[in-house]
């Protein structure tokens, strides 16, 4: 066989496969891609480690109300001294033949998500139990730096906050919460 025709029986080939490829691929749109994830998603169970100055803000409210209905449990524990979200970890993981949660969730700032992941580290949680950040906190430097969309609850816009506080924030222990 000459090469002119190797070649030319390889392009055919390229071209019967990319026509099968494109035949097989499915004609939905992304809206409808995503209402499907979202109508496939099992409902959770999250412990949600609320900071005690978002207690009374409309959006967190706005937001469980909405993942209750969506048919997720959601289970509200609100910080007010330091060590709170330590003793709601260490509540979480002794009772967690009975209880299972999903999801951890910190709902506050950087300070909080610390406390909540050391909290974990520390009582020796199960691995599988997934952390989430709802970023209520003043700088939310790990919220930003990973792409977590911020939630705008502060008087002064929570992705504009000086680098001042974004510096004490990052270097403040983990027993106060942002």
């Amino acid at each position: 066989m000459d090469a002119a025709v190797a070649c030319d029986q390889a392009q055919k080939t390229e071209v019967n496969t990319s026509k099968k490829q494109q035949q097989t691929v499915p004609a939905t749109s992304v809206g409808q891609d995503q209402q499907d994830k979202q109508q496939q998603v099992a409902p959770r169970k999250l412990l949600l480690i609320l900071h005690g100055k978002r207690i009374e803000d409309d959006q967190v409210r706005d937001a469980i109300k909405q993942l209750k209905e969506e048919g997720h449990e959601v289970v509200v524990r609100v910080t007010w001294d330091s060590g709170d979200v330590d003793q709601f970890v260490r509540e979480a993981v002794e009772l967690w033949d009975s209880q299972r949660y999903d999801t951890l969730v910190a709902g506050g700032g950087d300070g909080t998500l610390n406390e909540l992941v050391a909290a974990l580290l520390k009582h020796d949680a199960p691995r599988h139990i997934s952390i989430a950040q709802l970023p209520l906190g003043t700088a939310n430097d790990l919220a930003s730096a990973s792409g977590i969309s911020l939630v705008s609850c502060n008087s002064s816009s929570s992705s504009s906050s000086s680098s001042s506080s974004a510096a004490s924030s990052s270097s403040s222990s983990s027993s106060s919460s942002s």
